[in-house]
C-alpha cells in the first residue's frame, strides 16, 4: 500500500482569512454600487426631461440594498408612475386635457385660453393617434456611466484582494 501525507501547515489561517471574505466582498461591492448609483442618478437628473413642474427630475434617486450575505443591488429610478412612460414611450391613448392645458400655458407660454385649448386639443389628438415617443433618459444615463461603473468595480476587486492578503 502506498501512503501519501500532505502537510496542511497554514491551512487554518487560510480558512480563517476566507471565512471573512463574504463580508469584505460585500463591503467593497456596496461601496462600488453606492458610487455607481450616485453617478447614474446624477447623470439621469442632468438629462431627464423637465415638464411643467420639474417633478420628474427632482424624484430621481438611487438606492443600494444588501441581499443576503454576499449580494448587493443598486437601483436608480423615479417613484412617479409616469416616469416609465417617458422612458419607454406609449401606445396611442387620450391623455386628460387639463394637464395638457397646463403644459401649453406654462411650457409654451400661451396666454390666450382659446389658443391654449386648441393647442392642447391638438396634442391630445396626436397622442391619441400615434402615442408618445420614448425618451430613454435613464437608459442613456446608464450607458454614459458604464465605463465609470466598471472602474468602480475593478477598484473594488483590487481592494478585496488587498484586504484578503492582509488578513
Amino acid at each position: 500500500m502506498i501512503n501519501y501525507q500532505v502537510d496542511t501547515k497554514g491551512l487554518e489561517e487560510v480558512i480563517k482569512t476566507f471565512a471573512g471574505a463574504d463580508k469584505i466582498v460585500q463591503q467593497e461591492f456596496k461601496t462600488a454600487m453606492s458610487k455607481s448609483t450616485e453617478k447614474v442618478a446624477s447623470l439621469t437628473k442632468k438629462i431627464a426631461p423637465v415638464g411643467v413642474s420639474g417633478e420628474l427630475r427632482a424624484s430621481i434617486n438611487g438606492k443600494v440594498t444588501l441581499i443576503g450575505s454576499k449580494d448587493v443591488e443598486g437601483v436608480v429610478g423615479s417613484p412617479l408612475p409616469y416616469a416609465i412612460y417617458i422612458e419607454t414611450g406609449t401606445r396611442p391613448h387620450y391623455p386628460p386635457l387639463a394637464p395638457l392645458l397646463l403644459w401649453v400655458t406654462r411650457k409654451l407660454g400661451v396666454a390666450d385660453e382659446r389658443q391654449a385649448y386648441a393647442i392642447a386639443k391638438g396634442i391630445q389628438r396626436k397622442i391619441g393617434a400615434v402615442g408618445t415617443a420614448a425618451n430613454p433618459f435613464l437608459s442613456n444615463a446608464f450607458e454614459m456611466a458604464e465605463p465609470q461603473i466598471e472602474m468602480y468595480f475593478d477598484q473594488a476587486l483590487d481592494k478585496i484582494t488587498e484586504r484578503l492578503a492582509k488578513e
